[in-house]
């Protein structure tokens, strides 16, 4: 059977698309190649010929996902109306995305894993972590300099990270919601005190 000049690639996007979901919503340690490869219809001999590794395959598709994550906020800001820390925290603390990990934020799914990780990961991690802190700088005040805006875009990029974790794992449900509505309260209170 012959195929398009793109079925390869278009198997690995899948490939990459099914993995980011899976290994959010599962973690990486529960997400075998073998669990990979039949959530797309192929057996575990096909994976070499997408990827030279799990690994490989972890990077690139947690990358994909941080960057989706990424392009989301951005669109989000844009339209924001001129309140885009709100419109980020919004997003960000909602219930939408605290019921759906698969779909989230890498770094609330799964930070506690990729410490673990190779240094290939944590290095793509990081660099990921630091474009997104830096996307969230932009929300914060103008006046601000940008050493105030990169270091509280990390801190609050640092709690939305907890809040999220916390949210899903605790099994009291009004007790998630408190978390995530308490923690827009607050970080939108200690901008308002920094910048006042």
């Amino acid at each position: 059977m012959r195929y398009k000049n793109d079925h390869k690639e278009q198997i690995r996007q899948k490939i990459l698309e099914s993995a980011a979901a899976r290994l959010r919503a599962k973690g990486i340690a529960a997400s075998g190649v073998v669990g990979l490869m039949a959530d797309v219809g192929l057996t575990q001999g096909g994976f070499y010929a997408h990827f030279k590794s799990k690994d490989a395959l972890v990077c690139e598709s947690l990358q994909a996902g941080m960057q989706h994550l990424y392009q989301t906020v951005q669109n989000t800001m844009d339209k924001a109306n001129g309140k885009p820390l709100e419109a980020f925290l919004d997003q960000y603390l909602s219930h939408a995305h605290r019921d759906a990990p698969g779909s989230g934020c890498v770094a609330s799914a799964l930070s506690g894993e990729l410490r673990e990780s190779s240094a290939e990961i944590r290095a793509m991690f990081t660099r990921q972590v630091t474009e997104m802190a830096a996307l969230l700088s932009q929300a914060l005040p103008a006046e601000w300099t940008q050493e105030e805006r990169q270091n509280y875009a990390e801190m609050i990029y640092a709690t939305l990270v907890g809040t999220m974790s916390l949210a899903r794992a605790v099994n009291d449900e009004a007790m998630s919601n408190r978390l995530l509505s308490n923690a827009r309260t607050q970080i939108l209170e200690m901008v308002k005190n920094k910048a006042g």
